[in-house]
Order: C-alpha cells, then structure tokens, then sequence
C-alpha cells in the first residue's frame, strides 16, 4: 500500500484501510465502509455505515454516503448531495447541490440529479435523464433517455423518456 500523498491544494490524503482508495485527511470515512484502490473520497465528504464505493468514483465536496449505498464507475457525488439505503448510483452519473437518492433508486449513464431534486423507493434515471429544481421521483417511475424533470414535479410510478431520435412507432 502506497504511503499518503499531498494534494495540489496541500491536503493530506491516505489510503482507506478497507479497499485501499484515497482519502483526504478533512473527510471522513468509517473503517466499515469500502473505498476501492482507484476512488477518492476529498473534502469534507462522509463515507459511513456498508457503503461502497468503486471504481474511479469521487466523493466531495460536504456529500454523504451511508447505509449500503453503492457509489461505482466514474460517478460523481458532490456538494451536499446524498445517497443512502440501498441505492446505487454508477456510470458517469452526477449527484449534486442538495440533491437527495435514497431507497433502492439507481442513477446511472449519464444522468444528472442536482439541487433539491429526491430519488427514492424503486425510481431509476438513467441515460441521459436529468433531475433538478424540487422534482421528487418516486416508487417505480422510470426517467431515461433525455428525459429532463424539474421545478416542483411529484412523479410517481411513470415512464419519463424523450428521444429526439427515435423514428416514431407505426401501430396497425
């Protein structure tokens, strides 16, 4: 295992004892969770409980991930967003602002979910679905291909998809 390295900005950083990833000496990372060798957990971020992260995932900012939450690929959580329960969140998918994703949700491709917006219960984005404003994806709605829900929208168990692409669908 490498020994610490310091930072452009002159944090420390160290290697996680549980998955080897580096963590900044100002964040805080509990010897429960998982951060794998090629994630960073930087500033002020908080890693507790089971989570995970994998992959070249970044945590920053004053972001939180608890419970069994599992943070992989090139995904990004960042300011004061949260992940928590059972959720996953993978890809090159971002979570910012005050964003909340809870549950069993998974944000994944390239989706957005920033500012108050909350995924929760069984909801995935996906693609390149973007979440802002206040919107609130509930239970088991679907937000996928460009999809884009903001302002003050309650979605619940719907399909949210736009593709200015696709050939439209010949019916008989």
């Amino acid at each position: 295992m490498e020994k610490g390295m310091k930072g452009s900005d002159g944090t420390n950083y160290h290697r996680h004892k549980n998955g080897g990833g580096w963590v900044a000496e100002t964040a805080y990372v509990a010897p429960t969770a998982f951060v794998g060798q090629k994630a960073f957990v930087l500033e002020r971020a908080t890693v507790i409980d089971n989570a995970k992260i994998y992959g070249k995932a970044i945590i920053s900012g004053s972001a939180t991930i608890s419970e069994n939450a599992m943070i992989s690929g090139e995904a990004e959580v960042s300011r004061a967003a949260r992940v928590s329960g059972n959720a996953i969140v993978c890809g090159n998918a971002s979570i910012f602002n005050a964003a909340n994703v809870s549950g069993n949700a998974v944000i994944c491709g390239n989706a957005r979910i920033q500012d108050d917006a909350e995924i929760k219960g069984n909801a995935v984005v996906c693609d390149n679905g973007h979440v802002y404003g206040q919107a609130k994806i509930n239970i088991n709605s679907v937000v996928c291909d460009n999809g884009n829900i903001g302002e003050e929208i309650d979605i619940f168990e719907s399909i949210i998809a736009f593709n200015p692409f696709q050939k439209p669908i010949k019916r008989n």
